[in-house]
């Protein structure tokens, strides 16, 4: 009976470590999951902060363009104006 008792009582210490060490392995898998999460978040946030970087450098360089015409377009019309 003692053998019994004893066997119960280890079974019960097994079990009671295999449902910690779950419980442990568990929270760091939703810890590293979460961390996942965040780092895809931080660089889905960058690949879209790269895009509109490029959509604004592009803006800028069409408008730079544009003074570039309009200045032409000016000092023809000051050469026309000053030849006449």
């Amino acid at each position: 009976m003692a053998s019994v008792s004893q066997l119960t009582s280890g079974a019960a210490e097994t079990a009671t470590s295999v449902s910690e060490t779950t419980t442990t392995v568990e929270e760091d898998l939703n810890r590293r999951g979460m961390t996942h999460s965040k780092g895809k978040a931080g660089f889905d946030l960058g690949q879209k902060n790269a895009e509109i970087s490029r959509a604004g450098l592009k803006s800028i360089e069409d408008t730079i363009n544009s003074m570039n015409r309009i200045k032409e377009q000016m000092d023809s019309i000051a050469a026309i104006w000053l030849s006449g």
